[in-house]
């Protein structure tokens, strides 16, 4: 598919490092994020790469690639203390307002399911499930 005027938009304005976030740090079963940017060439907007936990690497689709920076920047913004259950959901209300400013047509059901897919895929494979 073809990228919109929006994805390259944000793509140029957010997509210029790594962005990194570690989930549980403190407990068992610790997952750290590594989000490695999209090539942009000539416009179009090419996947990202995930690395889970240092060893496991995840190709990420644009719209993804989008959902999760703006999960982890979100997430990141409670470094170093625990988070509470309210926090949490604030934290996937906020990441999907960001996102609908891309995909304004996709509703916030559909970009919490998929939050919760993309986080829930990450564990498993952090944890070798």
């Amino acid at each position: 598919m073809k990228t919109s005027a929006r994805e390259r938009k944000y793509a140029e304005s957010h997509f210029n490092e790594v962005l990194h976030t570690t989930l549980n740090p403190e407990g068992p079963g610790v997952v750290r994020i590594h989000l490695v940017p999209p090539l942009i060439k000539d416009g179009e907007i090419g996947p990202s790469v995930a690395i889970i936990n240092g060893q496991d690497v995840i190709p990420v689709n644009r719209s993804w690639s989008i959902l999760l920076a703006e999960f982890i920047e979100e997430v990141n913004q409670y470094s170093g203390r625990e988070i509470s259950d309210e926090e949490a959901k604030g934290i996937v209300d906020s990441t999907c307002s960001a996102v609908k400013k891309v995909y304004p047509l996709v509703s916030k059901k559909r970009l919490q399911n998929d939050i919760h897919t993309i986080m829930t895929a990450f564990k498993q494979i952090a944890y070798g499930e």
